[in-house]
């Protein structure tokens, strides 16, 4: 946040604070602040460390990488023809546990007949991954769905909107591949969409046309101004530990208590001209699948996560408008 690091710089090098006291305080802080950014990268490096070994795990092909390489290249051939054959449809699919193609949730994509049941959709994964049928459970909206059960026949699922989550009962496949050729799809965030109907950056703004009196919020990106203030707090109650009566670390806290509060109130207006806006324009929806909760349209405006509270699934109960 410019104003909370200006205000920051500011104190530091005020010229009335040039004593030799406020040079070590200075200096000791900032060696706090160097010591907290070390640990932080080596947590960093650590995770990234675990990120590597865990493809490693995954990437142990038993063959050359020229036969891995030719391979790979038959299968994205395959894939290309069920893309593009008009017959079949996509269906996504979220693994949920761990296997050896990787950790947490992955989500794949299919391309299957249109007249496919889930068992078909079974015989695809077993392919691919080479986990048996019996290993495997597909889900919707938390119910189990029968084997017999034709994919388009799914109670309310839609293929183009919806995601199946698929439960494996053990870790390791029954077939043991040399190698996964299926790639992942790239993770829903709310990174890729944070911009949409914010009024400062109009090329990922809603297309709807709204009248001049209606218009979004700035973009803001509150969750930084939010740990900007938290660790300028950080910092002075560090450095209150060596000397209760600084002033210049009390004067931190002072600012970064009233920058809280400054954010917090621009927050609440930015969320309530946003909602205003949604509203009264009746701008798209997110399509963002399960992320956030099942039900309710998602909205993004003004770097706020809007949700309508309307149908949403929670404990396999649907709670309605009224309800909320």
């Amino acid at each position: 946040m410019p104003l909370l690091a200006y205000t920051l710089n500011k104190k530091l090098k005020h010229p009335n604070r040039g004593v030799e006291k406020t040079h070590i305080q200075r200096r000791k802080l900032i060696q706090l602040q160097s010591r907290r950014k070390a640990e932080q990268k080596a947590k960093l490096e650590d995770k990234e460390r675990e990120v590597i070994e865990d493809l490693e795990e995954v990437q142990n092909i038993s063959m050359n990488p020229a036969t891995y390489k030719k391979m790979k290249k038959e299968f994205e051939m395959r894939e290309k023809d069920f893309r593009l054959n008009k017959e079949n449809m996509m269906v996504r699919t979220m693994f949920m546990n761990d296997g050896p193609d990787g950790k947490g949730n992955r989500l794949y994509v299919f391309y299957v007949p249109d007249y496919a049941s889930v068992a078909d959709l079974k015989l695809f994964i077993k392919h691919d991954f080479g986990w048996d049928i019996t290993q495997i459970s597909v889900y919707y909206q938390y119910h189990e769905v029968t084997n017999h059960t034709g994919i388009n026949k799914i109670e309310e699922f839609n293929n183009e909107e919806d995601v199946l989550m698929v439960h494996m009962k053990d870790k390791r496949p029954d077939t043991k591949l040399p190698a996964y050729f299926r790639s992942k799809m790239d993770d829903i965030a709310m990174e890729d969409v944070k911009f949409f109907n914010s009024s400062n950056d109009p090329d990922l703004m809603s297309t709807v046309e709204v009248e001049s009196r209606y218009k979004f919020p700035d973009y803001v990106d509150w969750h930084s101004q939010l740990v900007e203030i938290n660790q300028t707090i950080w910092m002075a109650k560090e450095n209150l530990k060596y000397s209760l009566s600084d002033k210049e670390s009390l004067d931190l806290m002072v600012q970064a208590e009233s920058d809280f509060y400054k954010s917090s109130k621009q927050f609440e207006e930015a969320a309530k001209v946003a909602v205003m806006t949604i509203v009264e324009t009746q701008a798209t929806p997110l399509n963002i699948f399960n992320l956030y909760g099942d039900g309710g349209k998602k909205y993004t405006s003004a770097g706020i996560f809007i949700r309508h509270c309307d149908e949403w699934m929670v404990y396999r109960k649907y709670i309605l408008n009224k309800e909320c």
